[in-house]
């Protein structure tokens, strides 16, 4: 019994002596981990006694001043300056710190340093800190301070955020008009002219599946819908057009900037406002000389920025030849020289349930999937390329649509597939051609069809 006692007590001793040196243990670690591994140092002191801040880099200066409401703004500009940006770059000076090392100011690049940032208080007192290399492994620059004995390393993100010339302060924005109150383009590329409106001639029913909202009023005989991303792009890309540089004021010789003939303008409007955008010959790879039109200050805009405004007439407009919701439509009738087939769609509207629809082809009703399944090939059929000399004559193919407008009346949409080549199809929808298609994808489709309509019967 004494042994077993002692036996007890021995492995609670060890139990004991083990929990007491992880405690310890666990205590040094905290210790450890709270001991900072870094230092840093504030390199701008006394924040709101400064007034004044020169940031220079070689040839370019950047002057911001604080009014007496304490508001920052910036100095000499040309045009009105980007408040957030002037109150980023005021906060990120004010935020500099750094951790001491041991590299001398010449190995730093500090000792003939360009890009320095004088900060000037209301008795003139003047703190200067100076930025040298960048840190081989890129993360940090070498600076010092006049406040501060020695070299520190900084986060090299705050200080590639501090802007060097005048254009980075500013609001350059080309246009005043906002991506939500843009609502009209007119697009002139030097080949065609494009027309964009949020509006069309056609019911609602008619364009239900429009996901951009916008049509394309030029160049083709008929109004169409526009892809929703190239819209998309268009209508986000105004917050992006931007002048890079002024290159030149009150200029009267524009041809040598390739804008007194220009052959790509941009006209953009809102309800009180519009503007047109003259983009002449190219000022480096990546930028155009522009204007716009009334003034006579010439500037750069990168060529990034056009990219949206740069697309032909069928790159941006939907490219599918009718496509129309299943919920509007009555009847669909496709016929060829061999087939005539007549689809009916009849809707039964529930209050209590979702809405039910019954396919009917050539009188025998066919499941809602098969349908289904076949019109994804109907509403598919796609466009390949324009066309402007075309001539209508008998159609090999059409097809009929009858739908349900927004008034309740039945309206009737043609499309005829007339031969234009060995190869394709002149699409005429209700008498007007725009658009070629390959006779492949009409002969596949009445091949469907008429697979269902064997499949009905």
């Amino acid at each position: 019994m004494k042994r077993r006692t002692y036996t007890v007590g021995l492995v609670i001793s060890v139990f004991f002596l083990v929990g007491s040196l992880l405690f310890f243990s666990n205590r040094l670690d905290s210790s450890t981990e709270k001991e900072p591994t870094e230092k840093l140092e504030s390199l701008v002191v006394a924040h709101e006694e400064i007034e004044e801040i020169h940031i220079l880099n070689e040839d370019n200066e950047v002057t911001l001043d604080k009014a007496m409401n304490g508001q920052w703004s910036g100095q000499n500009l040309d045009r009105k300056s980007n408040k957030e940006k002037i109150n980023e770059t005021v906060n990120n000076i004010f935020s500099l710190s750094g951790e001491k090392i041991d590299i001398s100011k010449k190995d730093a690049g500090l000792q003939d340093s360009t890009f320095t940032i004088e900060l000037l208080d209301s008795s003139e007192e003047t703190q200067t800190v100076s930025i040298g290399n960048m840190s081989e492994n890129g993360l940090y620059y070498f600076v010092s301070s006049s406040g501060k004995e020695g070299v520190f390393e900084v986060d090299a993100t705050l200080i590639q955020e501090i802007p060097l010339t005048n254009y980075e302060i500013m609001d350059n924005k080309i246009t005043s008009i906002t991506p939500e109150a843009v609502n009209h383009f007119v697009i002139n590329n030097g080949i065609q002219t494009i027309e964009l409106k949020p509006e069309s001639p056609y019911d609602e029913a008619e364009v239900r599946t429009n996901l951009s909202g916008w049509f394309m009023h030029q160049p083709y005989n008929s109004i169409y819908s526009v892809n929703y991303n190239k819209m998309k792009d268009m209508i986000y890309g105004v917050e992006n057009l931007q002048f890079k540089e002024i290159v030149a004021k009150d200029e009267e010789n524009l041809s040598q900037y390739g804008l007194k003939d220009e052959d790509f303008t941009i006209f953009l409007k809102s309800d009180s406002e519009s503007e047109t955008i003259l983009i002449g010959d190219p000022s480096s790879g990546n930028a155009y000389y522009a204007m716009v039109e009334g003034e006579q200050t010439i500037f750069t805009i990168e060529k990034k920025a056009l990219e949206p405004y740069s697309y032909q007439a069928f790159d941006i407009a939907e490219n599918f030849v009718k496509i129309l919701a299943i919920d509007v439509l009555k009847q669909i009738e496709i016929k060829d020289s061999t087939h005539h087939i007549t689809i009916k769609i009849e809707h039964e509207e529930n209050r209590k349930e979702a809405a039910t629809s019954t396919f009917k082809v050539n009188g025998s009703i066919v499941k809602d999937k098969s349908f289904r399944d076949l019109y994804k090939e109907i509403a598919g059929l796609s466009v390949d390329k324009e066309v402007s000399d075309a001539t209508y004559q008998e159609p090999e193919a059409t097809i009929k649509y009858t739908i349900k407008t927004q008034e309740e009346q039945e309206k009737e949409i043609v499309i005829e597939f007339v031969p234009y080549n060995e190869d394709s199809y002149a699409v005429f929808i209700n008498n007007s051609v725009d658009f070629l298609i390959a006779k492949e994808s009409i002969l596949t489709l009445i091949e469907s069809v008429s697979a269902l309509e064997e499949k009905a019967s």
